[in-house]
């Protein structure tokens, strides 16, 4: 199997597990701080379905080798990928939204539960507010990233499982 498609499977599972948290887990314990969890799925669901989509254009030479961490692969994403699959530009501000959402957590010194929601707070006192709606509205920007990229990749396997049959005939 292609290392695109294992890599895009990765994407689904990570997906599943964040809309799990979100729509199963979280009203059951009713924890903010399970909104966390959402944040870092979602993120990683991201980030293995941009993967697979570069990994999906390197193989059939539509872009050149890429550096293999985050900030090369957006670039590389945002130059050569986007245009080459006419994907909107929202799909990027959201990659970078999450990815400061992610930095917020690491680096703040203060976090707290106040009722439905989780608070980071950083050291310049700046505050982020994480609720459940705003966790609903990143799934679902981060399932259609993840369903465009599903889009691209199944397209190849209908096209290759085509010509199979056309060559057989």
């Amino acid at each position: 199997m292609e290392q695109f498609l294992i890599t895009y499977e990765q994407s689904l599972r990570h997906l599943r597990v964040a809309e799990h948290i979100l729509t199963v887990t979280h009203p059951l314990l009713q924890d903010p701080k399970l909104l966390l969890g959402v944040i870092d799925n979602l993120f990683l669901a991201l980030k293995n379905a941009l993967k697979a989509l570069l990994l999906y254009d390197y193989a059939h030479k539509n872009i050149p080798p890429f550096v293999d961490d985050l900030d090369g692969q957006l670039r590389m994403f945002q130059v050569k990928s986007m245009p080459l699959h006419d994907m909107d530009e929202a799909y990027l501000s959201h990659f970078y939204d999450m990815r400061e959402l992610i930095r917020r957590h690491r680096t703040s010194t203060v976090e707290f539960r106040r009722k439905d929601r989780f608070v980071m707070c950083t050291p310049s006192y700046d505050l982020t507010v994480v609720t459940v709606s705003t966790m609903r509205t990143y799934l679902i920007k981060t399932k259609q990233f993840v369903g465009a990229v599903g889009t691209i990749l199944n397209n190849e396997r209908l096209s290759r499982g085509s010509q199979g049959r056309i060559e057989a005939c």
